[in-house]
């Protein structure tokens, strides 16, 4: 589980839940969490959100799509611009996961390796995205050659703009 900004920067990462643990239980569950329902330690700055699926309790600090039975159209715009907005995270995590093979097989083990792995993968990612790093390469310690993906700029759009992050739990998602 993660936060992301429109940059694919990972900002907060939260690894080591058991795969069966809810997304909104883990979530608030997490240090983060707790902080930034206490006033004067929020996290987010003012007038930011954090977006996320309809998996997640709603909070004044949170945005969520609406029920499909309370669509109407204006409804039906504003889910679908933050279902793009939110697709910046998970493009996040398909880089990641593209440069730092090891979380296809290790972050399906049982091992209390797990977190430091991720965490040390996502902090190495965005050392990359820090210093532009224009190639996406695969980084696998069993593979003889690199496998080269150039990947379109960030998709942050007039969201993306006003520095809203995104929440999501995909590092644990085969793909």
């Amino acid at each position: 589980m993660a936060t992301c900004d429109a940059k694919k920067r990972f900002l907060w990462c939260r690894s080591g839940v058991p795969g069966s643990t809810a997304d909104s239980r883990a979530f608030k569950d997490s240090r983060w969490y707790r902080r930034q329902g206490t006033a004067g330690r929020r996290t987010l700055a003012a007038r930011s959100r954090l977006l996320a699926d309809g998996g997640f309790a709603l909070e004044e600090w949170l945005l969520k799509p609406y029920l499909s039975e309370q669509l109407n159209d204006a409804l039906k715009l504003y889910n679908r611009v933050l279902s793009s907005a939110r697709a910046v995270v998970e493009q996040a995590f398909g880089l990641l996961k593209g440069r730092w093979r090891v979380l296809h097989d290790v972050v399906s083990s049982e091992t209390e390796l797990v977190p430091s792995i991720v965490e040390a993968c996502v902090s190495l990612h965005n050392d990359l995205v820090e210093r532009d790093d224009p190639c996406e390469a695969v980084v696998d310690a069993q593979a003889t050659h690199a496998n080269i993906q150039f990947i379109d700029g960030p998709a942050g759009g007039a969201l993306g703009r006003v520095g809203i992050i995104a929440l999501t739990r995909a590092v644990r998602q085969k793909g």
